[in-house]
C-alpha cells in the first residue's frame, strides 16, 4: 500500500508542480506521449509482446505527436502586422 501511495500521489504531485513551470503545449505533448512510453517499457520489461496492434497504435501516436509539434501557422510578422507567407 505504501508503494502505491508513493508512486501515485508523490509522482503526480511532482508532475503537477513541474507543469507550472513549462509551457502548456509542452506539458500536453509530454502527457500525450505517456501512453507510448508505457507501451515501450512494457515491451522492454517483458510484460507485453510486440504485436501489430501495438505497432499501429504507436505509429498513430507518433503521427499525432508530429502533427502537434509542426507549426502550421505560416505567417510572418512585419512592421507589427501579420502577413501570410505563400508556400
Amino acid at each position: 500500500m505504501y508503494l502505491s501511495i508513493v508512486t501515485s500521489f508523490l509522482c503526480q504531485t511532482i508532475q503537477i508542480y513541474a507543469q507550472k513551470y513549462t509551457k502548456a503545449v509542452l506539458a500536453g505533448i509530454i502527457l500525450m506521449l505517456e501512453g507510448l512510453f508505457a507501451m515501450i517499457f512494457s515491451i522492454l520489461l517483458g510484460y507485453d509482446e510486440l504485436t501489430y496492434d501495438l505497432l499501429i497504435g504507436g505509429a498513430i501516436m507518433m503521427v499525432a505527436f508530429i502533427l502537434a509539434v509542426i507549426n502550421f501557422d505560416h505567417r510572418k510578422k512585419r512592421n507589427g502586422r501579420e502577413e501570410v507567407i505563400k508556400t
